[in-house]
């Protein structure tokens, strides 16, 4: 008999083995079992405003079980997930500052949009903590006008500073790096935080992404290899200055 070989190459999606024989290549394709068939990926942690809307899309979808919802650092990481193919939808706030480079993405097209309010948003302090007149505290961007509406008579802003998500900005106060969060009511609960202003919900517009399917992409003007890498090759962009156009020459 002849020698036989394989050689096999695997993601966390599928493993690809090549089985050599005399008598021919065999390509043998085997799906990994641990990756659920639907799984939705958006900002993390646990207490954002983003898990509550995941769960209502979950449900919405008739998806249940753990491991539907996937809870990441960033929405571009959820991003990646899906690029890569440990996600198959990406559910992202359209309060977020940087939604258009996923709308503009050639990889990704739009699914759906719903409309479903956050959870209560209010500013939150560590407990049997005094709190000084001038106060630091810490938010996500996109909410950041919220602050004027809530802080309470007698108290000032004295600097704001921004984390990754509403979530990680009531962990920073608990661990004493702010005298406030503006986070939403299970992050505070979370963290053992406690409201000192007015709360309120923002009724939001959110946004599910998924891969663009074979037939759309064929429907784009611009062939495949003009479309540019996938989001998980993409390279940083260097920035470019533009000489300066030359004053025009009298004739």
């Amino acid at each position: 008999m002849g020698k036989q070989s394989a050689s096999t190459v695997s993601n966390d999606t599928v493993q690809l083995t090549i089985n050599r024989s005399a008598g021919g290549d065999q390509l043998e394709v085997r799906l990994r079992a641990s990756v659920p068939a639907d799984v939705i990926a958006t900002l993390g942690p646990a207490g954002t405003s983003s898990e509550m809307a995941g769960h209502y899309l979950a449900k919405e979808l008739g998806l249940a079980g753990d491991g539907t919802l996937t809870l990441c650092p960033s929405y571009e990481e959820a991003r990646a997930m899906v690029a890569d193919g440990r996600a198959t939808r990406l559910l992202v706030a359209n309060a977020y500052h940087g939604i258009s480079e996923f709308y503009m993405d050639p990889w990704l097209t739009l699914e759906r949009a719903f409309v479903f309010d956050t959870p209560l948003y209010g500013l939150a302090s560590r407990r049997r903590s005094p709190l000084p007149l001038q106060c630091t505290i810490v938010t996500h961007p996109a909410p950041i006008p919220l602050i004027n509406q809530l802080i309470p008579p007698g108290y000032g802003v004295s600097t704001v500073g921004t984390a990754a998500s509403t979530s990680a900005a009531a962990a920073q106060v608990a661990a004493g790096g702010a005298d406030l969060a503006l986070t939403t009511e299970p992050a505070a609960r979370r963290y053992g935080l406690q409201f000192i202003s007015p709360t309120r919900p923002i009724r939001m517009l959110w946004s599910v992404f998924v891969p663009i399917r074979e037939d759309e992409r064929l429907r784009l003007s611009t062939p495949e290899e003009n479309l540019g890498p996938r989001p998980g090759d993409r390279q940083p962009w260097a920035r470019t200055t533009l000489p300066a156009p030359k004053e025009p020459r009298d004739a």
